[in-house]
């Protein structure tokens, strides 16, 4: 009888050892606030657990994210953001994700992420079509759903993005810019706008090596063989970008003197993505207001 009563206690034991593991398993982090929010449709004062799949909508205050990986975010007021385990989708507002090599970014259906540890980024959505992203610290791809690179950002920098609210954003021609560059026998190009790097192939490319040029091109289905280069090219067409005399820069990765208007990728099914430069100190302005202001931006007619 003793025997019976001690394996019987020896498996109520484990049972709950058990379940105190896989109770704090479930959670993914917490939420932290000095107002009122909402976390799935209740309204919740001070702090809340969260979990896979949980929706964080802020009114007149903005909520602190600490994500157990370490990660964390901030959500502005008037921001709402479903949150799961290994990213986060933005669906209102802005948002300022520290850590961002270990947690995902999803806006309009673009994934902003960073490698960089402790990188700092912003991220904000004026509405269905048109986000934003501003890098604070460490270096910022973003991707399409499909994950085709469309923008590498650098500290300090920041880019607009008008995105289809639905359709498919795989990469098939693009319009790039910059200065040509050849390397190892090939030819590489990095955009001057996007800062994604295209290995190149095609005639007469010989011709404009060092200089600044545009090019038109469809991606080919092949990767590319240089090291750091996204996506190979194949071009159809190529000309001379006018630069300031004495002016030009040859190194790895310089861009041209006279920047171009705007670099595009173009989706399979007709839109594209337009590529604009947004001024170097943005990103104080937009963390002295919490908003993003009229800027120019990517633009997918």
């Amino acid at each position: 009888m003793f025997l019976k009563i001690q394996a019987a206690v020896s498996l109520f034991t484990c049972t709950c050892m058990l379940g105190a593991t896989t109770l704090p398993a479930s959670s993914i982090g917490t939420v932290t606030s000095n107002g009122e929010i909402q976390v799935d449709g209740s309204a919740i004062r001070s702090n809340s657990t969260l979990f896979n799949g949980s929706v964080v909508q802020t009114s007149g205050v903005r909520s602190d994210v600490r994500f157990s990986d370490g990660s964390q975010l901030v959500l502005n007021p008037d921001s709402r953001m479903t949150l799961y385990r290994d990213h986060a989708v933005l669906e209102q507002g802005l948002t300022m994700q520290r850590n961002a090599g270990k947690h995902t970014v999803i806006a309009n259906g673009l994934r902003v992420s960073s490698e960089t540890p402790h990188g700092v980024v912003l991220v904000g959505i004026q509405n269905k079509t048109h986000m934003e992203v501003a890098v604070r610290s460490g270096v910022v791809d973003v991707q399409t759903p499909t994950g085709d690179l469309v923008a590498r950002i650098e500290p300090g920098k920041a880019l607009g993005f008008d995105t289809p609210p639905v359709g498919d954003t795989s990469i098939s021609s693009v319009k790039i810019a910059g200065i040509l560059r050849p390397i190892a026998g090939h030819f590489v190009l990095t955009d001057a706008q996007s800062g994604v790097t295209f290995q190149l192939r095609g005639s007469n490319l010989a011709a404009y090596s060092g200089t600044s040029v545009q090019i038109n091109g469809m991606v080919a289905s092949a990767a590319p063989t240089v090291p750091g280069a996204s996506h190979l090219v194949d071009v159809s067409d190529a000309s001379a970008q006018n630069s300031n005399s004495g002016n030009a820069q040859e190194d790895a990765g310089a861009f041209p003197a006279v920047l171009p208007d705007h670099s595009s990728f173009w989706g399979s099914r007709g839109f594209a993505i337009l590529i604009f430069a947004v001024g170097d100190g943005l990103f104080f302005g937009l963390a002295a207001s919490g908003a993003f202001s009229n800027s120019p931006s990517v633009s997918i007619p």
